[in-house]
């Protein structure tokens, strides 16, 4: 539980079978994966629930103007109320400013990763 790797979505796609297999064999020995750049691949939706991953890293395209776009916002949201229903935690990359943050944080997203990390947080 201590190590999680990092698998890209294209990554996956391109060798469906043989990843699934190696994903499976690493989380029988207690190993976690975390599928990243999640939302770039043309189906992520239709094969999110084949990949057995712990975790999903929203790509950061989609993250770093979601203070602003409206439908940026509507589709992270997706993204975790999709991974919400499959037990999978969700985490933003490229969370830059306070007002990214403000926003991750309204959807519920479980972790957040980026330059931005509110210091008054820290003593919550």
């Amino acid at each position: 539980k201590k190590i999680q790797f990092e698998i890209t979505e294209t990554g996956v796609m391109s060798n469906m079978v043989q990843a699934k297999k190696f994903i499976d064999a690493l989380n029988s020995l207690g190993y976690y994966f975390i599928l990243d750049d999640f939302g770039t691949g043309i189906s992520s939706f239709a094969q999110l629930k084949k990949i057995p991953v712990k975790k999903i890293k929203i790509d950061g395209l989609f993250i770093s103007n979601l203070a602003s776009d409206e439908i940026d916002f509507s589709m992270v949201k997706s993204i975790h109320e999709m991974a919400r229903v499959m037990q999978k935690a969700t985490i933003a990359e490229f969370v830059s400013s306070r007002a990214i943050f403000d926003k991750v944080n309204s959807i519920g997203i479980d972790y957040s990763q980026g330059f931005y990390l509110p210091v008054n947080r820290l003593f919550d």
